[in-house]
């Protein structure tokens, strides 16, 4: 471990390793890390967190470090003062510096970091990382410093929490996006592709028996199943390359309800009653998909002749209805039964709301048909709070 100082400490640290590996971005971990050195008055600090396995440490954060230091502390060992820190849960302070060879090693020109302070980082009793001030002389840390350390250390683990929390929403997020994305192919081609290869022994029978009727008929009936094919794969892509420009969720919102008019065959009211109707990007986005999706499955599921889309004030927030005259949610099926069933779409939808805090609810409606009632809790569209 090379503690060279060998450039003032930077307000930003190095983000990208010599080898090529990348530190993690985490917002706002940088300029934490900055104010703490400047009050703990040291010359440089590191931010560290545990590897999954709990045997190593990786770098989040550096700052007032070297080039060589970040690229051979990379990934380490929880080994020496960091690793004690880190398994006894406690602060430790080294300038003797035999126990770790990296440190020992640290000699080079331009002067030496001559003590190190290890904090760990724990969240609810876990240990999740640790991080490093680095000192020219044992005696430079301010008395009153000493005592905020510990909760400096906690603050950076739920930090760190948080973050990994973050991380595996997203992965489960893109699952789930891959599970709607194969259900639709199974719509719009397996069954496609099943009917066509029960059709094609049918049809050579049919030319080596020399019957021009049943080839015929085979022909026209595979001609007809692969235009319904190219139909539900231009409708695929065009549902994942769809989305919203900057002009924002209203807009976004009028073209889907175009589509769907020109489109579908089925009638579809309009009722926006929030004409300048914008919120915070992302909100937008899972609003505009949610929309999207149920439109989707009147289309293709619901058999109906009416639907209807609303965007109104509620007592709870907005909400946007969707809703069809068709044969509900799987037939007879609860919503609660439909979603538990294993329709993609509904938990699609479900999971979107939750991104934003919000809430789908999936009803089959008394007189035939369905309803999909979106809230977006405490949500005040941006043109109101801009004219208040």
């Amino acid at each position: 471990m090379t503690l060279i100082a060998a450039e003032p400490p930077r307000e930003k640290s190095c983000r990208e390793s010599v080898g090529g590996d990348r530190m993690e971005d985490i917002a706002g971990l940088d300029d934490f890390l900055q104010t703490v050195i400047g009050m703990a008055g040291a010359q440089g600090g590191v931010i560290r967190a545990l590897t999954d396995d709990g045997a190593h440490l990786r770098l989040l954060s550096t700052i007032g470090v070297s080039e060589d230091f970040i690229e051979g502390e990379f990934l380490v060992g929880a080994c020496g003062v960091c690793g004690t820190a880190v398994r006894e849960d406690d602060i430790r302070a080294a300038s003797d510096f035999r126990a770790c060879s990296r440190l020992a090693a640290s000699d080079g020109p331009g002067g030496c970091f001559r003590h190190v302070i290890a904090v760990p980082l724990d969240y609810k009793g876990r240990p999740v990382g640790v991080f490093n001030l680095f000192f020219d002389r044992p005696d430079k840390l301010p008395e009153p410093m000493r005592v905020l350390l510990k909760p400096i250390g906690q603050l950076l683990g739920l930090t760190l929490e948080n973050n990994a929390l973050e991380r595996e929403n997203a992965r489960f997020s893109l699952i789930s996006e891959r599970q709607m994305m194969a259900a639709n192919i199974h719509d719009s081609l397996a069954q496609t592709l099943a009917f066509a290869r029960m059709r094609l022994p049918l049809l050579e029978d049919a030319i080596r028996a020399q019957d021009s009727v049943d080839s015929y008929r085979y022909c026209g009936e595979l001609s007809a199943e692969l235009s319904r094919a190219h139909r539900g794969l231009r409708e695929l892509i065009t549902h994942f390359r769809a989305g919203m420009d900057g002009r924002g969720l209203r807009r976004g919102l009028r073209e889907v309800v175009d589509h769907f008019r020109d489109t579908s065959g089925i009638a579809l009211e309009y009722d926006n009653q929030i004409p300048e109707l914008r919120f915070p990007g992302e909100s937008e986005v899972q609003i505009f998909c949610i929309v999207q999706e149920a439109l989707a499955n009147i289309r293709k599921h619901a058999k109906a002749t009416q639907a209807r889309l609303a965007v109104e004030n509620g007592r709870d927030g907005i909400e946007v209805i969707i809703e069809d005259n068709g044969c509900g949610l799987l037939a007879d099926l609860s919503a609660s039964e439909a979603l538990d069933s294993g329709g993609y779409g509904l938990r699609i939808m479900r999971e979107r709301a939750r991104r934003f805090g919000g809430r789908v609810a999936f009803e089959n409606l008394p007189k035939g048909g369905a309803r999909v009632r979106v809230l977006i809790p405490g949500e005040t569209p941006l043109c109101e709070m801009e004219n208040r």
